[in-house]
């Protein structure tokens, strides 16, 4: 049996590290079970058509100069491209290959946005290596945020919580 789970539409926020904000994200929501709810699915093409009309509270998130969202469409499939391409490395204690990311996503000092680095540039850097580690961190939680109530998942749970404060204590 599922977890039963209900939506609070009070409650709603933004996730960390979202590109809006709280008072955004509770304008947006309600939209998007609306057009769901319309639509009989939540789609890009769906939530898209609805932000189109000006009326639309999604239509000011949205870039409607076409040059400009051209430019940002393709700085996406930059990013996209970036994060596509992966090579086998072997671990020294494991006979077996694995496939990598070739790069990651790091800050590399305060000053700077952050970029793309070369995996291996991550792991032989103290400081990046650190924020690679706090991204796993990171994403290992949101990982057991995300499906807690799943209850095919109820079993395996306790050990990713377990794994997470193991991550924890390596820093």
């Amino acid at each position: 049996m599922q977890a039963r789970v209900e939506i609070d539409l009070d409650s709603v926020r933004a996730r960390p590290g979202a590109r809006i904000n709280n008072k955004q994200a509770a304008v947006i929501a309600p939209r998007l079970f609306e057009i769901e709810h319309q639509t009989g699915s939540l789609t890009a093409e769906a939530v898209l058509d609805d932000a189109r009309s000006p009326d639309s509270p999604l239509h000011q998130f949205f870039e409607w100069d076409d040059s400009k969202a051209a430019e940002a469409h393709r700085l996406a499939t930059a990013r996209t491209l970036t994060r596509s391409v992966a090579y086998r490395v072997r671990v020294l204690e494991d006979e077996a290959a694995r496939y990598q990311p070739m790069f990651v996503r790091l800050q590399q000092s305060e000053d700077e946005k952050p970029s793309y680095v070369p995996l291996t540039r991550a792991l032989a850097t103290p400081d990046l290596r650190e924020q690679l580690l706090d991204n796993a961190r990171r994403e290992l939680q949101q990982w057991i945020t995300r499906y807690r109530t799943l209850e095919a998942l109820a079993t395996a749970m306790p050990l990713a919580e377990e794994l997470a404060r193991e991550v924890s204590r390596a820093a």
